[in-house]
C-alpha cells in the first residue's frame, strides 16, 4: 500500500509538471545606499491575500526602530504625510511547517522615486520548488535577514 502512493505521488508530480530543486531561492534586492537620510517612513501593506504575513508590519517596524528611523504602520490614506513610504507584501506558505514564500518591499521617496526594492520568491527560476535549510528557516528571522540585506545593515559577527 506505501508503495502505491509512493509510486501515485511521483506519477502526480510528473504529470502536473511539478519538480525540486535543491538551487538558492529567487532572490532581487537593490539596497537602500544611504539609510541616515530616512525618516518619517509609512509602512503600508500593498497587497493582502489568504497567505499574507499578519505580523510582517511590526517586524518591518521593528526593524526601522532598531535602525533609529522614524516609522509608522499607515493606511492607504495617509501615505500622502511621510516622507518615504515601504510597500510590503509578505506571504507565507500555508504548508507545515509555514515558511516565507513571497517577499516584496519598495521603499520610495515623496516624489515616487524608489530608493530600495527587495524580492524574494521561495521558488527558483522556472518556477522549480526550492528545499534547503533556508526554506525551513522561521519566518521571522527570514524577514530580518531579508531586511537587512535591503537596509544595508553590517552585521559584526566577531562581535555576536
Amino acid at each position: 500500500m506505501k508503495k502505491n502512493f509512493v509510486a501515485i505521488a511521483i506519477v502526480s508530480m510528473l504529470l502536473t509538471g511539478c519538480s525540486v530543486s535543491f538551487e538558492k531561492p529567487g532572490e532581487k534586492i537593490k539596497p537602500i545606499s544611504d539609510t541616515t537620510k530616512l525618516n518619517n517612513v509609512c509602512i503600508y501593506q500593498n497587497v493582502s491575500t489568504i497567505r499574507s504575513y499578519n505580523k510582517a508590519g511590526e517586524i518591518i517596524a521593528e526593524k526601522l526602530n532598531t535602525l533609529n528611523i522614524t516609522n509608522k504602520l499607515t493606511s492607504k490614506d495617509k501615505l500622502n504625510d511621510c516622507s518615504y513610504t515601504l510597500y510590503y507584501d509578505v506571504r507565507r506558505a500555508i504548508a507545515v511547517p509555514t515558511y516565507l514564500s513571497i517577499m516584496h518591499v519598495q521603499v520610495d521617496d515623496h516624489e515616487g522615486y524608489s530608493v530600495g526594492t527587495l524580492k524574494y520568491s521561495h521558488t527558483t527560476e522556472g518556477g522549480l520548488i526550492h528545499l534547503n535549510s533556508s526554506t525551513f528557516t522561521s519566518t521571522d528571522t527570514k524577514i530580518n535577514e531579508l531586511l537587512d540585506r535591503l537596509f544595508n545593515v553590517k552585521l559584526d559577527k566577531e562581535n555576536n
